[in-house]
């Protein structure tokens, strides 16, 4: 079955990739799906009408719940849901950090979003929503001509309370390494306090920034089985 098959691709291209340990634990992963899925999800991506713009943290992101909606669309993305949902594909995860087992223990829910930047996108460091237990972003460009909007890996400053939203400065959180936006390539951590992570601006004319997040949120935070 095609679905089993690119699944067995995914895990193991995450098995391989890069672990990063410092400043927090993390993987970079490249070549996650086979050239074919890969290049049937960039033919099939919904046009930009199809969004919903983000109104909680920046304007320039719009987003599309394509685990939600997928009959919407091309099947390609009724597979993509069927991957990044699979509960094989979750316990695979979870083991690959070391997430204390009382977070373990809770259930979550798998929510695989379509993300799509537009010029002026830049987000501060921040660890991302404690309604998480994981974050699994996966970048979508069709080449490697723009790796300068990729992911930065921030380093918590040890003077600042990492709970007090209005030190998220890059000036307290120095950038550490950035992920490359590149093609078919993946990071993936655990959320904690300390995860911080940012996006420089993306001055990038009419170019967009695809990507694909699959949130790991806790039950407790999902409402109507996935708005969160």
């Amino acid at each position: 079955m095609k679905v089993d098959k690119e699944l067995a691709h995914l895990m193991r291209r995450i098995s391989e990739g890069e672990r990063i340990e410092d400043p927090w634990s993390a993987i970079h992963a490249t070549n996650i799906f086979t050239d074919d899925f890969y290049n049937r999800m960039l033919h099939h991506l919904p046009d930009k009408d199809d969004y919903e713009q983000c109104v909680d943290f920046c304007y320039q992101r719009y987003r599309l719940p394509i685990g939600r909606d997928y009959e919407k669309y091309d099947i390609v993305w009724k597979e993509l849901t069927e991957i990044l949902t699979s509960p094989k594909l979750t316990h695979f995860l979870m083991s690959q950090f070391k997430i204390p087992r009382e977070l373990l223990e809770q259930s979550v829910t798998v929510y695989p979003m379509l993300v799509k930047d537009v010029a002026g996108y830049k987000i501060y460091p921040h660890p991302d929503s404690t309604e998480k237990i994981l974050s699994f972003c996966i970048y979508m460009p069709r080449d490697k001509s723009h790796p300068e909007i990729g992911t930065w890996i921030n380093e918590w400053g040890k003077k600042v309370n990492p709970l007090n939203r209005d030190m998220y400065k890059l000036e307290h959180y120095p950038k550490v390494r950035q992920i490359p936006y590149h093609p078919n390539s993946c990071l993936i951590f655990p959320i904690t306090k300390y995860s911080f992570h940012s996006v420089d601006s993306c001055d990038m004319g009419d170019y967009q920034r695809n990507s694909i997040h699959n949130m790991y949120f806790f039950d407790e935070w999902v409402k109507d089985g996935w708005t969160a």
